[in-house]
């Protein structure tokens, strides 16, 4: 299953697994035992011969479509009409809100008619993603709602973004679709198995480009500490850690230099604590006269690691530009962080663009 719910089951099994190799919960009974009707009917489907689920097809169209996105009507409208179709399909359609032909309606764009293809092509080709990976792939992490909403406001087409610890390329490749064509998105992203996801979901985006490096203060050689499940690997060592990767970093300052690209407009960094260094090796940026909409991830674990804690990050942020102000729009940021958050600076340029 793929709902929130796997997130804090990931977590705890995550937690109990150096004292614990097997552990039992509740989660995944509905869907072992068909407690979900959809689930029961396609259990049912399966024991019709495939010439009856033809017909039973072709009647679907007959009947009358639905006045409402609930009703018997409409479950047994998608019943009979997806009876001939393969199975994963089946399940795919009855849990999907919206009709086919609404989802046309709804996208931006003909080439993605059905939105769900590319990524089901990406997790045909790499069957081993870590199931965070494949909820990360499918934009089934409903605790980013908010940050998903919030880059939708500030991003327009043509913008640059860049995307620092792009994993497996949610953020990114939304980034991508929200600049358009005209736009401009670099990701990038260290760990070669977390690369290898964001390259292939990155082909039908010509405006993303994917780098396979980490961003610090500074070009030069690093070591990536990576944990068992590949998920918040690090640049600084991990108590955690199973392997070690040697790493290329380069600072945005570098980086953009050598790129013929306008100004930033706006940068989503998620570094495991390295974020102050992303922002001291990002001068032409910050201390520009048009600071870019920053969103980073603040949290006293992973700060910890390099020496800093998160209210010294803000500092160092609202001290290298006068540029950022808030907004009642978003709530202000603790005085004492705590707990971990993505943490949102608003130049006053993108508040009148906004």
């Amino acid at each position: 299953f793929g709902d929130s719910s796997a997130i804090p089951t990931y977590l705890v099994s995550r937690l109990a697994r150096p004292k614990v190799t097997v552990v039992l919960n509740g989660d995944g009974g509905d869907e072992l035992f068909c407690g979900y009707s959809r689930l029961a009917a396609a259990a049912i489907s399966e024991r019709v011969p495939e010439p009856l689920r033809r017909v039973a097809a072709f009647g679907g169209r007959l009947l009358p479509g639905p006045r409402s996105h609930a009703g018997t009507l409409r479950r047994v409208r998608q019943f009979l009409q997806t009876s001939a179709h393969p199975l994963r399909e089946r399940i795919q359609v009855w849990c999907s809100f919206f009709r086919s032909e609404e989802v046309q309606k709804l996208l931006r764009r003909p080439s993605t008619a059905n939105p769900g293809a590319h990524f089901e092509e990406v997790l045909r080709e790499v069957e081993g993603a870590s199931p965070l990976a494949r909820l990360l792939l499918t934009g089934q992490i409903w605790g980013e709602a908010g940050e998903t909403h919030f880059f939708r406001s500030m991003l327009r087409p043509g913008d640059c973004a860049i995307d620092i610890g792009a994993n497996v390329g949610w953020y990114s490749t939304l980034l991508a679709e929200l600049v358009g064509p005209e736009g401009t998105v670099y990701a990038f992203e260290p760990n070669p198995t977390a690369y290898h996801l964001l390259e292939i979901a990155a082909r039908v985006y010509p405006q993303l480009q994917v780098i396979p490096a980490a961003v610090g203060d500074r070009d030069e050689t690093a070591e990536l500490h990576v944990p068992a499940d590949g998920g918040m690997s690090s640049l600084a060592p991990l108590p955690y850690s199973t392997r070690n990767i040697p790493c290329v970093a380069t600072s945005l300052d570098s980086f953009l230099s050598k790129q013929r690209t306008p100004a930033v407009d706006f940068l989503k960094c998620d570094a495991e604590g390295a974020e102050l260094k992303v922002i001291l090796g990002a001068k032409a940026c910050s201390t520009s006269r048009r600071p870019p909409v920053l969103v980073l991830e603040l949290g006293p674990w992973s700060t910890v690691l390099w020496g800093y804690t998160p209210e010294a990050l803000v500092k160092a942020i609202l001290a290298g530009s006068k540029g950022y102000s808030q907004t009642g729009c978003l709530d202000a940021l603790p005085q004492q962080i705590s707990f971990r958050l993505n943490a949102a600076f608003v130049p006053s340029w993108a508040l009148e663009k906004a």
